[in-house]
């Protein structure tokens, strides 16, 4: 029941893969619309982060449904920067016949200074409203790179086992990723074995090429 989730070439693309499959249907995205292969019978969607694109966010929308993308990465940014509500952004993507396939990103929550773990997960109830409101079920939260947090190996699971917690209570999902610059969790190897240890169903890894080649 784990998420793999694969960005390839800077934010550019995601691969969502059930790894406990037997036959293994890829259900996420690959960046270059015209170099889609299929599997199976199932179509292999193909998706891109705002990050990866200048302009305003309704531009990048349009740029993305016009280039053949079947779904959008929302970098938070993007959303600051823009003057609607995420409803609205919610509503342009669906005129537009793009999916929502994930908000990103998440920073500095696990392995946090104690005293700001409550502080921390009142901001993650604040961003799983906003993925609510954007209709996406899937944040990214990428490693924590605050020059105090904290590398127990046990803290950095139970945090993200709370979060995971959290998220899976509203029918969200935790993407995991390793920041190259990580204070403490900075592979991916590193994540996939929090996530092994941390064993809940609302949490996997996020594999992204730019933090791993």
């Amino acid at each position: 029941n784990r998420i793999v989730h694969f960005e390839l070439l800077c934010e550019t693309a995601s691969l969502i893969i059930p790894p406990t499959e037997k036959n293994v249907v890829p259900l996420g995205a690959c960046n270059t619309p015209n170099k889609i292969s299929t599997t199976g019978s199932r179509k292999m969607q193909r998706s891109i982060a705002t990050v990866s694109l200048s302009g305003t966010l309704p531009e990048k929308l349009e740029a993305i449904a016009a280039a053949g993308f079947d779904g959008v990465e929302i970098f938070e940014n993007d959303l600051l920067y823009y003057d609607g509500s995420p409803r609205e952004i919610k509503q342009m993507c669906a005129d537009l016949g793009i999916a929502i396939t994930l908000f990103q990103p998440f920073r500095d929550f696990e392995g946090c200074r104690r005293d700001r773990l409550p502080r921390n997960l009142e901001r993650a109830e604040r961003k799983f409203d906003l993925m609510q409101e954007l209709g996406t079920d899937l944040v990214l939260v990428c490693s924590n790179a605050s020059a105090d947090s904290i590398g127990d190996e046990q803290i950095l699971v139970d945090d993200l086992r709370l979060l995971a917690e959290r998220a899976g209570a509203r029918g969200l999902r935790i993407g995991y990723e390793a920041l190259a610059w990580g204070r403490h969790v900075n592979t991916y190897q590193q994540v996939w074995n929090i996530v092994r240890q941390a064993d809940h169903p609302s949490l996997g890894v996020l594999l992204d090429s730019f933090h791993t080649l």
